[in-house]
């Protein structure tokens, strides 16, 4: 039987014991999370190993279980950062091989701790593979090498050695982490997950600290707002308004306190400016909340309940679907009843649903973007029928029928719905005010009757 370089492995792998940072026999799967494959080119020689340190500078300066993935964090960040300065780390970013962009997302920075959902995974970042026990550290290394040929006694010697000084280096690198950038990580953990539990009990599904950057610049990695870094450049930070009465909590880990804005329990949000305000990035900013994000994110302060749900217009299969909050009569090609619709839902039928699902699983929030809803749900039009009732309406006369969830949207012309809002916060020059609901009921009633006289004109 020929040998393949995934057989090779298994004889390489025993050779790399007494390095710095040693193959984790109990946690290797070879051909899962442990493999030695030629590339589609055949160019590289790409491989994936599980590691652990168990001398660790992160463990030293982690004593509390729950920052244990920001000290995880703060070595890999570390030894990322050493790559294109040490030659012994070059195969973690491909350096050394033709196509060393096919290893970005391994030396890629990232400011994400810890995320509910599997987000960013392709990034090399504190997971169910990269995490600290009583053991040590257990890291899961990826990279490339430079095809060296089929795996003959040469060729396999030539990987041994590479993979050896790899992993001596890896050690090395995480051996000289800085203590006290392990140690804000860890306490910054803490503050986010024990704000999180806290929330629940003070009847707020999301704070956003002072201070706080939202805007997100990505790169070909980190394509996502949850996962992308800080923007770069002028970055102006989220103030909460004092009309607002701004909370304050303490923080756990690192000591002393934050305020900002809590959007709480039950509570309608609007919020609303004119075009490139940054209203959908504060949205993000929410959402993002679910996350623990590292020094230097922006987002650091920004912590929200987990099982929020954002909503907007589709077009997909429905089965059984509850639209009857919204709906009092299906459209055609519609099969069933409002209660239980089935047939490809129109953007604002699959809205609705998803508005009333969201509502019957208990979600704390429901956010949602204007720019990606179907308007005709949210407001009411002079031809829509009395068989539709926009959600402007079921704010206005039905709040009941959303029970404990809160609402949070971005919007620049659904001024009926964000009438009906408790909270209303306008960005204006990217700074953030707040309106009172009355004032805006004016104001708005002024424009609808400038527009009217403008008509009869």
């Amino acid at each position: 039987m020929t040998e393949t370089w995934n057989t090779a492995l298994k004889k390489i792998v025993p050779g790399l014991s007494g390095c710095r940072a040693y193959p984790d026999t109990k946690h290797i799967t070879y051909g899962a999370n442990t493999y030695c494959v030629r590339s589609h080119s055949h160019e590289e020689l790409r491989f994936c190993l599980p590691l652990l340190i168990t001398d660790t500078a992160a463990g030293v300066a982690c004593p509390d279980e729950r920052g244990k993935d920001g000290a995880v964090w703060a070595a890999l960040e570390h030894i990322k950062a050493q790559v294109p300065h040490v030659p012994a780390l070059a195969p973690v970013g491909g350096r050394g091989t033709r196509h060393p962009r096919h290893c970005a997302a391994h030396t890629e920075p990232c400011t994400l701790i810890c995320t509910p959902d599997g987000m960013g995974e392709a990034l090399w970042k504190p997971n169910i593979n990269n995490l600290l026990d009583k053991v040590g550290l257990h890291i899961q290394i990826r990279g490339a090498l430079p095809y060296p040929g089929p795996p003959s006694v040469t060729a396999q010697h030539q990987v041994r050695e590479a993979l050896r000084e790899l992993c001596n280096a890896i050690g090395e690198a995480e051996e000289s982490v800085p203590q006290h950038q392990v140690e804000t990580a860890v306490l910054m953990s803490i503050d986010q997950k024990s704000l999180r539990l806290r929330l629940p009990e003070e009847g707020v599904i999301s704070f956003i600290a002072d201070g706080s950057l939202m805007a997100r610049k990505e790169t070909e990695v980190r394509n996502h707002y949850r996962i992308a870094g800080p923007k770069e450049g002028i970055h102006i930070p989220f103030v909460c308004p004092e009309t607002l009465t701004p909370a304050e909590f303490d923080c756990e880990g690192s000591g002393g306190s934050i305020t900002g804005f809590a959007i709480h329990r039950r509570e309608a949000v609007a919020i609303i400016g004119s075009n490139a305000e940054g209203k959908t990035t504060i949205i993000h900013g929410i959402l993002s909340g679910v996350d623990d994000h590292a020094p230097g994110d922006g987002r650091e302060g920004i912590v929200t309940r987990r099982g929020i749900e954002r909503v907007a217009a589709g077009a997909y299969q429905l089965k059984g679907a509850d639209v009857s909050l919204f709906f009092k009569s299906l459209p055609p090609g519609v099969n069933g009843t409002p209660k239980s619709a089935s047939g490809v839902g129109s953007g604002s039928l699959v809205m609705a649903y998803e508005c009333i699902r969201a509502c019957a699983h208990r979600a704390p929030a429901i956010l949602f973007d204007e720019d990606t809803s179907a308007n005709n749900l949210l407001i009411p039009s002079s031809f829509q029928t009395e068989d539709v009732t926009p959600l402007s309406e079921v704010l206005h006369h039905q709040r009941e029928a959303l029970g404990e969830t809160t609402l949070i949207f971005a919007a620049g012309s659904s001024d009926m719905l964000v009438a009906r809002a408790d909270t209303i916060i306008r960005l204006k020059d990217h700074v953030a005010d707040a309106i009172p609901p009355k004032e805006f009921r004016a104001h708005l009633q002024e424009h609808l009757r400038q527009a009217l006289l403008s008509l009869s004109g």
